[in-house]
């Protein structure tokens, strides 16, 4: 059971992890969810901790590998701390499908191998862990291949093995470049709501998102201005982003096929807008782009 030191001290952890974000960290980790999602911020610490108090605490994220093989993935994993946490070691799973030697078809890690690859001791902190977890990956384990058929192309046909792990990367990363069709659902009574078609594109060397939409609904959307923006490439599968001054959340699926445009403060107010062409057609993409970039009036930022 987790006592309430124990719940400051995994507060204080999860605190740390949200740091990985960071582009100067030296492990990228976003964090999507722990057991302290719904606390309230301004509430004091015997009060921020009370979101702890399920038995086995589970914290969902995403790591990026760093190797060369691996690097174009991102992958999402949950965490989950057994009752005799820190005592024992935390239970690790691959939510999203990943093509290596040592992580099993259910994309489990055995107790065994965090206690072993990831040198789990109840004073490892959960930063330590990811770091140690994305250097599992970056450099697989021949002394223990779960696969044994990948293991033997690992060692025989490495340029086989590297192929395949590309496309499986591919698969996992998030895909944010195409044409995507909103739905009706945002109330434009009361909101400022994306409208109609929204086109994303890659540019300045891919370094670049180019966003263009148009707006509906109340105040400065009445007049359904055209949306002209530019953001760093989101590296993972969610972004903030501003819309005539509503903080939103841009949410991708993951099989990069529907985005959520999510409002904190009024769900009547989230769009989902759904994938039309794909970055396969970038032509078709970079063409709808021009069209509509030649009527922007208005520019704005997500």
């Amino acid at each position: 059971m987790f006592g309430s030191r124990l719940n400051k001290e995994l507060y204080f952890q999860i605190t740390k992890l949200k740091l990985c974000q960071d582009a100067k960290s030296d492990v990228k980790f976003v964090l999507e969810s722990s057991p302290f999602d719904n606390d309230d911020d301004d509430d004091d610490d015997n009060e921020k901790i009370t979101g702890a108090s399920s038995n086995c605490p589970t914290i969902i994220g995403r790591i990026f590998p760093n190797s060369s093989v691996y690097r174009e993935g991102s992958f999402r994993i949950e965490i989950t701390l057994p009752t005799m946490y820190p005592s024992d070691p935390p239970e690790i799973r691959f939510l999203t499908p990943i093509y290596h030697i040592s992580v099993a078809d259910d994309g489990r890690l055995s107790s065994e191998t965090v206690k072993r690859d990831l040198l789990w001791s109840p004073r490892r902190s959960l930063v330590e862990i990811i770091r140690a977890l994305v250097d599992y990956i970056d450099h697989p384990n021949l002394q223990f291949i779960l696969n044994h058929g990948m293991g033997g192309e690992f060692m025989y046909n490495r340029a086989e093995f590297e192929h395949a792990v590309v496309e499986s990367d591919s698969a996992a990363a998030p895909d944010w470049i195409g044409t995507w069709s909103t739905d009706t659902k945002c109330n434009k009574l009361t909101c400022c709501c994306l409208f109609d078609y929204i086109t994303t594109s890659a540019v300045a060397n891919e370094t670049k998102l180019r966003i263009i939409g148009q707006a509906d609904g109340i105040g400065t959307c009445a007049s359904k201005p055209i949306i002209f923006s530019e953001v760093n490439m989101p590296k993972d599968f969610k972004m903030p982003f501003s819309l005539f001054g509503s903080s939103l959340s841009l949410l991708l699926s993951e099989d990069s096929k529907v985005i959520s445009a999510i409002n904190p403060a009024d769900s009547k107010c989230n769009t989902i807008a759904t994938r039309l062409h794909s970055a396969a057609n970038r032509i078709e993409v970079l063409f709808s782009a021009v069209l509509l970039s030649g009527f922007v009036g208005m520019k704005t930022y997500f």
